[in-house]
């Protein structure tokens, strides 16, 4: 949108931006709402036109807080990857990628979103993997996507552990063949702190482990679900 605002914008092929030993740090000045942006279209379009998609983006290392939106996010992305990159206090998601195709966010870290920590929507063909998530509304969240594999990540003290939705008024429609396997969600009891009454999550009840909604042939086995204080694992 013309009035959004971002630290670092790429909008061209194979640009990697990687942090010299994982010290740099991305700090929000005024009003932006974003720290990294990779895309240069939100037009749901490109999930079906290659064209309009980025190819070979790389983000990995940088520490990203307090914007107002999101710490980074990916937009019309394919064979893309965010790893070891720590997303704190950034008021709506701290790792952000939809409309995305082949890729993987792995060993990164978010805390402190109002929305979700670590998420991938309305994409396809990705891996979300040795995460961390910590103090957030929801820890991790599959949306309107598929074969995504969340796998071998930590979810503990948010509002909800790990969340597998279906939502309507999308432009991708379906929750299909995702899997969620080997993680551990721990002592998500945190209160719901939504910002907008609108969104979905703010239905979440703190003490949710691990929730399926309208998804189909999801897969969740050999997960620790533990000390969740409304629901462990629970298909809706």
């Amino acid at each position: 949108e013309p009035e959004a605002t971002c630290a670092v914008n790429v909008t061209r092929d194979d640009i990697k931006l990687v942090a010299a030993s994982g010290k740099v740090k991305l700090k929000a000045k005024g009003d932006q709402d974003d720290g990294i942006g990779i895309g240069k279209t939100e037009n749901p379009t490109c999930m079906s036109d290659r064209s309009k998609r980025i190819q070979g983006s790389l983000v990995k290392g940088f520490k990203v807080s307090g914007f107002q939106v999101n710490g980074v996010i990916l937009s019309c992305v394919e064979d893309w990857r965010v790893t070891k990159v720590k997303a704190k206090d950034n008021l709506g998601y701290g790792i952000f990628p939809f409309f995305v195709v082949d890729g993987r966010l792995d060993h990164s870290f978010a805390s402190g979103a109002n929305d979700t920590g670590l998420y991938i929507g309305q994409s396809r063909d990705a891996r979300m993997d040795h995460n961390t998530a910590i103090d957030n509304l929801s820890g991790f969240e599959i949306e309107n996507s598929s074969d995504v594999r969340a796998d071998h990540n930590v979810a503990q003290g948010n509002t909800g552990g790990i969340l597998s939705f279906a939502l309507p008024n999308l432009d991708v429609k379906a929750n299909s063949d995702n899997q969620i396997d080997n993680n551990k969600v721990m002592g998500n009891n945190r209160p719901n702190s939504c910002l907008e009454l609108e969104e979905a999550v703010c239905e979440v009840p703190p003490g949710t482990g691990i929730l399926m909604l309208a998804t189909d042939t999801n897969t969740v086995e050999q997960n620790e679900v533990t000390d969740n204080k409304s629901f462990g694992i629970a298909v809706a």
